[in-house]
């Protein structure tokens, strides 16, 4: 078959992005009793694995191929219909075709991951060598789940090329005309080509929530709700801050801090559902009010998080602490085997706070939207490294003086 070609290797690491993946694959197997579920990118001339949730041994892993020929979802592919079976070995159909016998399943379906334009981009496929029961009302259930990625893939995807139009145009940024050409655009795609997949996720998960597949499989479709929120909230706060370029200013909505503890706790349960093998040490205790933007401080100890997770080894242990002590809030997250120095001077740059008029460095968009919230609430988002490993720190004094905003350009002075 050859090495991947550059396009499905992209296509592989964009699914393998997806925190909400391990969650669809665990409710798959779960509703259809089948003990292996895949994301599988299908082409004319072939299958890869994205994902895979494998408690049958079967052995596959992300970006493994199998002979196209020899599976059901070239078919699916091209008819964009499901196929499916309980029993094959008693399927008039099925029985004596040779795919179930050569992997020796019995029980089997996969359905299309379609995108708004018709295409499919792969299957969402289990099996199992045992009999299950099978039926329409099941296979439109799998289907609402290959909706619901179809979605986040495009979103994703959408993201990307926002990214590359950024790269594109950067060298352009220094002309005042097309700064602003370049922002609007990128607004445009926040508030249009990615909210819309992010309504249809939306509608594909409550449509699971009020089914009694909520029953069963109740905690995954809140982990799917919650981070459907929280990318809500990631495309709100990217608007915001792309006008806020414009206008010098971020606005913050400062609370009484009653919230922030749910919150920071909520960044770290995702974070842990989308890094279900990353070693994780984390301590939350905040007892002292922070009058601050919950929301946004959240989204920056979020992306302190991440931040050390990716760009470390996944064997390496991750310490976070989010604690009030002494009238200050300190949010401190450690990879105590520290980072790759060739990543560490993007990251360093990706603190630095924007001078209008001036062009962006290479930078880490998470990593510099936390910095312009730590400076907006008058502190300072560093990075250290060394035998110790790297560290994400930032330090706030709970009380604020101010009541509504903070100048980022003033505190960019100070």
């Amino acid at each position: 078959m050859g090495p991947l070609p550059v396009e499905l290797r992209a296509d592989v690491a964009r699914v393998g992005r997806l925190s909400s993946v391990p969650d669809v694959l665990r409710i798959l197997t779960r509703l259809t009793g089948m003990g292996f579920a895949a994301v599988a990118r299908v082409t004319d001339s072939r299958w890869v694995t994205c994902q895979v949730r494998d408690d049958l041994s079967f052995g596959l892993q992300p970006g493994d191929e199998l002979p196209l020929a020899t599976t059901f979802c070239d078919s699916v592919r091209l008819r964009g219909t499901a196929v499916w079976f309980g029993h094959a070995s008693e399927d008039p159909v099925y029985r004596d075709h040779p795919v179930p016998q050569l992997y020796g399943f019995e029980s089997y379906v996969s359905v299309p991951i379609r995108f708004e334009d018709g295409s499919v981009f792969g299957t969402l496929c289990a099996l199992d060598p045992l009999p299950r029961v099978m039926d329409h009302q099941l296979v439109e259930k799998v289907e609402l789940l290959a909706q619901l990625l179809a979605a986040q893939i495009q979103a994703e995807q959408r993201a990307e090329e926002s990214a590359q139009e950024s790269r594109r145009a950067r060298s352009e940024l220094g002309r005042a005309g097309a700064s602003a050409r370049l922002r609007e655009e990128f607004i445009g795609i926040l508030g249009h080509d990615l909210r819309n997949p992010l309504q249809s996720m939306h509608a594909v998960v409550d449509m699971l929530s009020i089914d009694q597949l909520s029953q069963r499989h109740g905690g995954a479709i809140r982990s799917l709700q919650r981070s459907l929120q929280r990318m809500e909230e990631l495309i709100d706060f990217a608007c915001d801050f792309a006008r806020g370029i414009e206008r010098d200013w971020l606005q913050l909505d400062y609370g009484n801090g009653s919230d922030l503890s749910d919150a920071l706790s909520q960044v770290v349960d995702e974070t842990r559902a989308a890094y279900p093998n990353q070693v994780l040490s984390t301590h939350v205790d905040i007892d002292e009010p922070v009058h601050g933007d919950a929301v946004r401080l959240a989204q920056m100890f979020g992306s302190m998080l991440i931040n050390a997770v990716v760009q470390g080894q996944q064997s390496s242990l991750i310490k976070a602490v989010a604690v009030t002590e002494q009238g200050h809030l300190r949010l401190e997250v450690c990879n105590l085997d520290g980072i790759d120095p060739r990543r560490l001077d993007v990251l360093q740059a990706s603190t630095h706070v924007h001078t209008p008029g001036q062009a962006l460095p290479e930078v880490d968009l998470g990593l510099h939207m936390a910095a312009q919230i730590a400076h907006a609430h008058q502190g300072e988002l560093r990075i250290t490294s060394g035998t110790s490993g790297t560290c994400f720190r930032v330090e706030l004094a709970c009380q604020r003086p101010r009541a509504r905003m903070q100048l980022v350009k003033e505190a960019a002075s100070h």
